[in-house]
């Protein structure tokens, strides 16, 4: 750039042919002088001193000016790229921790299998009472509002207790204490408890945006379990073992409410 901006109609000749005091000058550019120029000498090996003169090309101002613009405009487009695959990063992050533990993303990550065994936990199981009749008398779509509109207040709960959302089949709602955070058996049995408890006081006054009423049984147990991630097509991270099965037929033999 350089080059071509202040040398491009220059003529180099060797020194010997020069007459002493000769300038080397370019037709593009404007007198030397000592108010637009700086003066530098420079000593040679074979013919003496140099003087050698050098200033700024009229146009080269202007030059680095859209240069400047230029990377400024370039440098805002990449750091907005950046900013929003970072920011993409991040959501998509966020989403994947709802979806399983941070524990098991690491191992599933590193190629390793999601085997976690658990000496006590507490397992919560919920459903809806006569779902399948109401399922009949519904349309798909409000059968899947009034579900996400219930199972909401459900997840809010699970915040304020602490507790782990494992999964909802249909209208099966579960939820354990003490895993994938271990806890001390009692602690983790009353963080269950105390979210089962106000579920079942939130239910019995809830109504949906439609006018529907819901009514749920719920069961808990505690015991042993196994935690873990089975296959690669959609993981999911589930709980295996008899203490499962219990919960589930705690809730399926309980009264309604």
């Amino acid at each position: 750039f350089f080059r071509q901006t202040f040398f491009q109609d220059v003529t180099i000749a060797r020194s010997e042919d020069w007459p002493k005091g000769h300038r080397l000058h370019s037709t593009n550019l404007e007198p030397f002088d000592d108010s637009n120029s700086v003066k530098v000498t420079v000593e040679t090996m074979d013919s003496g001193d140099w003087t050698l003169r050098v200033k700024t090309h009229k146009n080269v101002h202007e030059d680095l000016f859209y240069v400047k613009v230029l990377s400024v405009i370039a440098t805002f487009l990449i750091s907005c790229v950046v900013s929003m695959n970072l920011m993409e990063r991040k959501l998509n992050k966020k989403l994947l921790y709802k979806i399983m533990p941070p524990d098991a993303i690491k191992k599933l990550h590193r190629g390793q299998t999601v085997v976690e065994k658990y000496n006590i936990v507490s397992i919560f199981f919920s459903d809806i009472v006569g779902f399948t009749s109401m399922c009949g008398e519904m349309r798909p779509l409000q059968v899947m509002k009034m579900l996400n509109e219930l199972y909401n207040q459900f997840d809010k709960l699970v915040e304020k207790h602490g507790v782990y959302k494992v999964e909802t089949i249909g209208d099966a709602y579960m939820v354990v204490g003490g895993a994938p955070n271990r806890l001390p058996a009692p602690e983790a049995a009353e963080r269950v408890a105390l979210f089962a408890l106000e579920a079942m006081d939130f239910v019995k006054n809830f109504r949906t945006t439609d006018g529907d009423k819901v009514i749920i049984r719920a069961g808990i147990a505690s015991g042993p379990a196994v935690a873990g991630v089975v296959g690669t097509s959609m993981p999911r991270y589930c709980f295996f073992g008899d203490t499962v099965n219990l919960a589930s037929r705690m809730e399926s033999n309980s009264l309604k409410l």
